[in-house]
């Protein structure tokens, strides 16, 4: 349940993975929360799939590769995912990833002060906000993971973490003929949908 902005500041040299334990330390250094504290913080990771893409990254990341090369490309990129998926009249933005983590991990297991550890909160107002906001919001949203953009969406991604054959994490951009970036991020997705539908098909 990482901050946006501490998403967007990770570099590769702040990841140590351990295959032994299969966990990974990130140092996040002097956070928001960290400088009211005067210390540096760090967190673990050890929700196994996101383990596995984080260690292939690492692989073929260099040693200060940074985990995303443009802010405002990556938000874009978030707009345009959640656009290509039908998801965008939900509102959702980036911090979202946090609040809905808070809200998920609080179904899980329904520990307050065990979510303030995860999400590193030192009031619990602040943590409790965030979770009656996501369960009112849960409670009204309704996602059909059959769609089929999610659920292309979702073989890609399962396909991903069994396989963790990616050379890296940007998203394909192709020049046209013309000159210009070439095909769009919905494009890109349904492209990328194809391929997981053939390599399906061979694999049966």
């Amino acid at each position: 349940m990482l901050r946006s902005g501490e998403i967007l500041a990770l570099d590769s040299s702040h990841i140590m993975c351990s295959a032994k334990e299969k966990q990974a330390l990130i140092s996040l250094g002097l956070t928001k929360g960290g400088k009211r504290q005067g210390a540096a913080e760090s967190v673990i990771l050890g929700v196994e799939p996101a383990f596995r893409l984080v260690t292939r990254w690492k692989h073929v990341a260099g040693t200060y590769s940074p985990l995303v090369f443009s802010t405002a490309k990556w938000r874009t990129l978030f707009s345009d995912s959640l656009e290509a998926l039908g998801l965008s009249d939900f509102g959702f933005r980036p911090y979202s990833l946090r609040r809905g983590g808070a809200t998920f991990w609080f179904q899980r297991h329904g520990n307050l002060d065990k979510i303030l550890v995860q999400g590193r909160w030192l009031a619990q107002k602040t943590a409790r906000i965030y979770i009656n906001e996501g369960l009112a919001m849960l409670a009204k949203t309704r996602i059909n993971c059959n769609e089929p953009a999610i659920l292309s969406f979702m073989n890609i991604y399962h396909l991903a973490v069994k396989r963790c054959d990616f050379s890296t994490l940007e998203p394909p951009v192709q020049t046209g003929r013309t000159g210009g970036r070439g095909i769009g991020p919905k494009r890109q997705v349904t492209k990328a949908m194809k391929r997981v539908q053939k390599m399906r098909i061979s694999n049966v």
